[in-house]
């Protein structure tokens, strides 16, 4: 660890911080505008559909993630109905983690500490990957962040007030809302270390007792603020006869709705798998050694940070773990849950072999450059293994902005997500057999179809055998190919490959 002042070393490590949070934001919103990560699952995962109904019809949203479909719906009336919204909601939050991670191993260890982790949490391919799908796993995760950084801060001085436990619990209570997995880890996280709390400053078994009861249930009625709050909103809409759904309701289908059972002994390794398999080997086999290094730590210190920064980790998966037999296998994509831990864990390993090298005030500028060269190569290899995420691209968007600013009368829409762009349109329908049969080449009317594969079947004006289905009514002579958009298929890793081609024809 490098020694140094409280101003020269915030000298030092705030400005590499924000290069590593900029760095961070850039490998999350790169060419999210016209390259959407977008599959059918995201696409309903996300409840974009839901959110865009909120927009046209001003209702109420619907049981599933009912905050997350009010944030997109706003950035639906902000930048109309775009396919990034969702994605730009999650590279924020994704990106507000790296910030997050780093004061939460600031406060419970160090800078260089939160340092580490900061520059893993940006790199690594998980963060990078969720943070540009239009889902609500970040937003949730950023605010059980945010609930265990807020404690920290008020239990630093040895006790925490009512209200501070209030404010702790609203900031946990909003993944209620977003995504109900996140509640009961969160509760439970922030229960056991207020646990640890009460445990290290009282001497006696009934101040403990009445302490912790105390403090846990405070902890529980504000967490419930949040959904109680949008519950009279939608028990007093009811009243005046306005169709809303229950967001208590909705988190309690969604963390008690029952999964598949487990069928095999692998089924229960399923979530380390899905982490091993986004993150690669490497960080798989770093993060053991950094947990394996932890407990030996805890053992021989006993120290509360150390088993605050193991909670975040084995809390989550246990809970997991614990719900395959009761409840089935869920998603695998609940494996984010517990994924907090890792870069925690790691940095607190990477800062205590660093510490060892006990750099002096004499060789701070020699500190400075080992940290900017290890941000560059763990950035640049994380960007190296999310650049296939990164460069991929449905074309969506990108055909949309295309046909949009073409001359036409009308345009006919036989694309993916066709009807989510253009049906608030008036010149806009929707292309079918029955439409071809009357469409006249007026040579105004844009045709968007989209096709398997790559664009080479279209090129110079040939028709695709798939199109020719779709056009066995209409004058093939009248029909010119004016543009194409090539989509690929989503890749965590290795090269992209085509997968759809959206053509856009004048007729």
């Amino acid at each position: 660890m490098i020694v140094v002042g409280d101003t020269n070393k915030r000298i030092v490590v705030y400005p590499i911080i924000v290069l590593v949070i900029l760095c961070g934001f850039y490998l999350r919103v790169s060419n999210v505008f016209d390259q959407v990560p977008w599959d059918g699952e995201d696409f309903m995962a996300g409840r974009i559909l839901e959110s865009k109904d909120i927009v046209i019809n001003n209702s109420f949203p619907g049981v599933s993630k009912p905050l997350w479909q009010l944030m997109v719906a706003f950035g639906y009336r902000v930048m109309g109905f775009r396919l990034f919204v969702g994605s730009l909601w999650a590279v924020y939050f994704g990106t507000a983690i790296i910030a997050l991670i780093y004061k939460l191993c600031q406060r419970l260890f160090n800078s260089d500490v939160g340092f580490y982790a900061a520059l893993f949490t940006a790199s690594m391919l998980t963060f990078i990957h969720v943070s540009r799908l239009p889902r609500a796993p970040m937003a949730s995760l950023f605010f059980m962040l945010l609930a265990v950084n807020l404690y920290l801060k008020f239990a630093k001085k040895g006790w925490i007030r009512v209200r501070e436990m209030v404010l702790v619990g609203v900031a946990a209570g909003f993944t209620i809302t977003l995504h109900s997995m996140y509640f009961i880890p969160s509760y439970l996280i922030l229960g056991l270390w207020e646990l640890l709390r009460e445990i290290r400053l009282s001497s006696d078994i009934p101040t403990k007792i009445i302490r912790v009861f105390r403090g846990v249930s405070v902890l529980t009625v504000a967490m419930f603020i949040p959904v109680s709050v949008a519950e009279i909103v939608v028990r007093v809409s009811r009243m005046y006869g306005i169709t809303a759904a229950s967001w208590i309701g909705g988190a309690f289908l969604q963390m008690f709705d029952p999964f598949p059972p487990a069928k095999y002994i692998s089924d229960y390794f399923s979530y380390i798998e899905t982490f091993v398999f986004t993150d690669g080997l490497l960080v798989a086999v770093l993060f053991l050694i950094s947990f394996i290094v932890s407990l030996l730590q805890l053992k021989r210190t006993s120290s509360s940070s150390i088993f605050r920064a193991l909670t975040l980790f084995l809390v989550p998966l246990v809970l997991l773990e614990l719900s395959i037999p009761t409840k089935g296998l869920a998603l695998k994509k609940y494996y984010i849950i517990f994924m907090a831990g890792v870069p925690v864990l790691i940095g607190y390993s990477i800062g205590m072999i660093v510490s060892r090298l006990r750099f002096s005030t004499t060789h701070m500028f020699t500190g400075t450059v080992l940290r900017s060269v290890l941000v560059v190569v763990v950035l640049g290899w994380g960007y190296i293994r999310a650049q296939p995420r990164i460069e991929w691209t449905s074309g969506i968007d990108q055909t949309y902005n295309i046909a949009t600013k073409l001359d036409y009368e009308y345009i006919y829409y036989a694309m993916e997500l066709g009807d989510f762009y253009f049906s608030t349109e008036n010149n806009a329908h929707l292309f079918t057999s029955e439409v071809s049969k009357t469409l006249l080449p007026t040579g105004k009317n844009i045709i968007i179809s989209t096709v398997t594969g790559s664009c080479d079947c279209s090129m110079s004006d040939k028709i695709c055998s798939e199109d020719i289905r779709n056009f066995r009514h209409v004058d093939k002579d009248k029909l010119k190919v004016i543009d194409l958009v090539q989509g690929y298929g989503p890749r965590l890793q290795g090269p992209i490959r085509p997968y759809r081609c959206h053509v856009l024809y004048r007729y």
